[in-house]
């Protein structure tokens, strides 16, 4: 029964060092040192990195056996997406999934070596979400399309739900009559 004990302790201590560090660096006038000035430049990327992990942890750990499981996965994965938003996105923007910050380099928002380093933290999140989950399942994290639809059908869907994520984010984050919402 340790882990009971050692993991939020862990996970804490964990948390109150990124945001002792990060979050302080990041948003202070502290610029003295080497390492405080790479932690300001970082800063939005480690967040993505950060951010991007912890949503598709929750959706690989809450990946559906069953269809009436589908409902709780959808709701762990707004409530972590909200959480990682609301915790980081002031420092990042709060993209936290490649077809975000692709959307808001097409308006315009972010420069073309954002989007690069953006995309690249992002699939290191994501890379480590699934190595972890591996690790933890000692199974293939990935979802295979479910019985009787297509591969066709799989894409439509996906683009209408990034185009609804995308639509959201720039109303919400990027657009000028919600600045008081970023």
């Amino acid at each position: 029964m340790w882990y009971y004990v050692a993991g939020p302790a862990a996970g804490a201590l964990l948390s109150v060092i990124v945001w002792r560090y990060v979050k302080v660096t990041a948003f202070t006038k502290r610029d003295t040192g080497l390492c405080n000035r790479i932690v300001k430049v970082l800063a939005p990327f480690l967040v993505e990195c950060f951010g991007t992990f912890m949503v598709t942890f929750t959706w690989l750990m809450f990946y559906p056996s069953s269809l009436s499981a589908l409902q709780d996965q959808a709701v762990m994965y707004m409530g972590m997406t909200f959480a990682v938003v609301y915790a980081g996105g002031f420092i990042s923007g709060g993209h936290f999934n490649p077809a975000i910050s692709f959307g808001v380099f097409i308006q315009g928002k972010m420069g073309f070596l954002n989007l690069l380093s953006y995309l690249f933290w992002q699939v290191v999140g994501a890379f480590g979400a699934g190595t972890v989950c591996y690790e933890i399942f000692a199974a293939s994290p990935v979802p295979s399309v479910g019985g009787g639809v297509t591969l066709q059908n799989a894409g439509i869907v996906e683009g209408l739900f990034s185009f609804m994520l995308v639509f959201v984010m720039l109303n919400c984050g990027t657009a000028r009559a919600n600045k008081g919402n970023r």
